[in-house]
């Protein structure tokens, strides 16, 4: 018969030591209270870099590159691939540089851009798909992110919160402080709402393939109906240039048998 001993919750000042020593771990595992407290102090020190003009802003990047390695400890511990983070940050990468290739080629050599170039960015089926996919992706993050950590050991380690151990090893179970119960009920309603975030990343992926493949059947559509117009207008212009180059051929004709007929008066 074995027992779970649950670890107190981790300080600010715990956290941000447990963390220090792990600024580069991809493999281990992070605990909520080592993510949220390291989530905290990353914030107010980007608000605090923010206000330097430059250096500022490229220590700010460097805070967000080391928080990195952190997020994947915490999906380790909820028993989930890092990939799912490196997925998010490379969808948002490839979403905001559409976005602004496709605003700076809306200048087009002008000061400012259109209102009519601005719907036509905002409405753009590839963009808002990229957009979609890339906010329900951000949510599903938020739910495990926010969920408790695994009882049970995985391939990335043992659970840095709990410990399971036999009856007869002496010692008393740490009681749960009524924050940590009422962390551990909201995990347990995070957990619950983890499936339904999951079937609505599936419906919204699958919306959103209907909603592309719609988009280039209307434009194939478009394009069709595009090419029998310039055909129909081709062969109407040619039609006509046939027209006026009998009329002309006649006259031709005529303005010749006009000065036979003079000559042979003469």
């Amino acid at each position: 018969m074995s027992k779970v001993i649950a670890s107190p919750q981790l300080t600010f000042v715990e956290a941000l030591q447990e963390a220090k020593g792990k600024l580069i771990d991809w493999k281990g595992r992070s605990r909520r209270s080592e993510f949220w407290w390291c989530v905290l102090c990353a914030a107010i020190v980007s608000c605090v870099l923010n206000l330097i003009p430059i250096i500022g802003q490229l220590l700010g990047f460097v805070v967000s590159l080391i928080m990195i390695p952190l997020g994947i400890r915490r999906l380790h511990d909820t028993g989930r691939n890092g990939w799912w983070l490196i997925a998010c940050i490379v969808l948002s990468m490839i979403t905001s540089y559409y976005y602004m290739s496709m605003l700076f080629s809306a200048f087009d050599g002008g000061e400012m851009v259109s209102i009519k170039a601005l719907m036509r960015i905002f409405t753009n089926p590839l963009l808002i798909i990229l957009y979609l996919v890339t906010l329900v992706l951000s949510i599903v993050l938020l739910v495990f992110f926010c969920q408790d950590s695994k009882v049970e050991p995985n391939k990335w380690g043992k659970s840095p919160k709990y410990n399971v151990v036999e009856d007869h090893v002496k010692g008393e179970a740490y009681q749960k402080s009524d924050l940590d119960k009422a962390i551990d009920n909201m995990g347990d309603k995070i957990d619950e709402m983890t499936g339904k975030a999951q079937d609505v990343a599936d419906d919204a992926f699958d919306k959103a393939k209907d909603f592309a493949d719609d988009a280039v059947d209307k434009a194939k559509d478009f394009a069709g109906d595009t090419v029998d117009k310039a055909k129909d207008i081709a062969g109407d212009a040619v039609d006509k240039m046939k027209e006026m180059a009998d009329g002309v051929k006649e006259a031709a004709e005529d303005a010749v048998e006009k000065a036979k007929d003079a000559i042979k008066k003469d």
